[in-house]
């Protein structure tokens, strides 16, 4: 855990495995229920996956949020913006996605404003970055 802080990225394991947060795991969404299954519900937890577009970390968070998890947030800017704004990644970072530009315009789709979410700015401080 980073900092008392676990992040996890969702998205498949070579995805993952090209970049990613410096610090987070790699818990792919077709796992995540049970893999943190007994975990303590109290974690402090922030789900990402690749961008605003992807819609992976805001199902993460609703599938946590089910499972009765509190400390939850979605860190929906995912992997591109945090690799575009030369924040701490790990690995290769090749992957031609990460170079795109990336919009908050998937943010706020109709059932999805009750998930509580994270920006860069904020995950850099709970990091200690």
């Amino acid at each position: 855990m980073v900092n008392e802080i676990q992040i996890i990225n969702v998205l498949d394991e070579q995805t993952y495995a090209d970049c990613h947060i410096e610090g987070s795991i790699n818990i792919p969404f077709d796992t995540l229920e049970e893999t943190v299954f007994d975990w303590d519900r109290n974690n402090k937890i922030v789900v990402y996956c690749a961008n605003y577009l992807c819609p992976m970390s805001r199902l993460a968070w609703q599938k946590l949020e089910r499972m009765g998890f509190k400390n939850i947030w979605a860190y929906e800017g995912g992997i591109v913006e945090w690799h575009q704004m030369g924040l701490p990644v790990a690995g290769s970072c090749s992957m031609e996605y990460l170079s795109k530009p990336t919009s908050k315009a998937a943010v706020g789709e109709k059932g999805t404003e009750n998930i509580r979410t994270i920006g860069a700015t904020e995950l850099k401080k709970l990091m200690k970055i």
